[in-house]
């Protein structure tokens, strides 16, 4: 699933809704994942026996992790959403607002396999979303209309780490263990940002040779989940320092995904199609 694929389409639809360019930005919203119920029991905490980097790379989600939420923040493209991957499924939102107009629009994708997927698509004011003609219902989507869909957010293809904490994991080669569940080191971060789900290649390559030493910070709970990994980025040229957070949360505590109801749906207009492909 190409993540970069849903923010340029949600770029692409506040340009056509308001005649903008080069106007508004990304950021992480308030909205509501769905799960949350009873906290998670925590397991007692073992005695690591694994390199740093083995043991992070063995804390993240796999095809048998249950339903649980994920979340990027900061210097990096802002997402959140579920993976289900028991029950091949994931969902996904990304949250933009234009301040200069104060129209804010949310997109939520939601997929199930590789042949059942839907999109939501919600724009506040309402009154704006009904001038660009999709309302705040859940559509069903037709794969066919869909660009490279095996590559887009509405198929879901056995992914698990959505985030690509793994990719920056690997690319580190001095991680130390401070304590038990937490870590710190640095990442190469300049071969792996064009490839990256979430890292911006322009930013990466402003970095310099910054870029081949990011320090990185990680978490793993008692559990044995990694729960956090945050890339701080050095300040470059008229680049400021920040921080790219990765987190994975809910275990245990997650609902697992549905399909919405047929009194949630409406088949995808030809409006509809126009906004998403770019």
């Amino acid at each position: 699933m190409d993540i970069a694929r849903s923010l340029a389409g949600l770029t692409a639809l506040t340009a056509v809704a308001f005649g903008l360019t080069g106007c508004g930005g990304s950021s992480e919203s308030g909205a509501d994942v769905p799960g949350a119920a009873s906290p998670a029991s925590p397991a007692a905490s073992a005695t690591p026996a694994l390199a740093p980097a083995d043991e992070l790379l063995a804390a993240l989600p796999d095809a048998k992790t249950a339903a649980h939420e994920y979340a990027s923040s900061g210097a990096c493209v802002a997402v959140w959403g579920v993976v289900d991957a028991p029950n091949k499924a994931i969902s996904t939102r990304i949250f933009q607002e234009v301040p200069e107009v104060k129209v804010s629009l949310t997109m939520a994708y939601l997929a199930f396999g590789t042949d059942d997927p839907y999109v939501k698509i919600t724009v506040k004011p309402a009154a704006i979303g009904k001038r660009m003609g999709v309302g705040s219902s859940w559509y069903s989507i037709d794969p066919a209309e869909i660009d490279d869909f095996a590559d887009s957010p509405f198929s879901y293809n056995g992914e698990t780490d959505p985030l690509g904490a793994a990719m920056v994991i690997e690319a580190a080669d001095d991680l130390t263990r401070a304590e038990v569940g937490r870590f710190s080191g640095t990442a190469d971060l300049s071969d792996i940002a064009a490839s990256h789900p979430i890292l911006d290649e322009d930013a990466i390559k402003k970095l310099g040779d910054k870029a081949k030493a990011v320090p990185i910070e990680a978490t793993v709970d008692p559990a044995g989940n990694l729960t956090k990994l945050a890339m701080k980025f050095p300040a470059a040229g008229k680049t400021k320092a920040g921080t790219c957070t990765i987190a994975y949360s809910g275990h245990n505590r997650t609902r697992p995904l549905s399909a919405p109801t047929a009194g949630e749906v409406k088949k995808a207009t030809a409006a509809v199609y126009d906004l998403l492909e770019d």
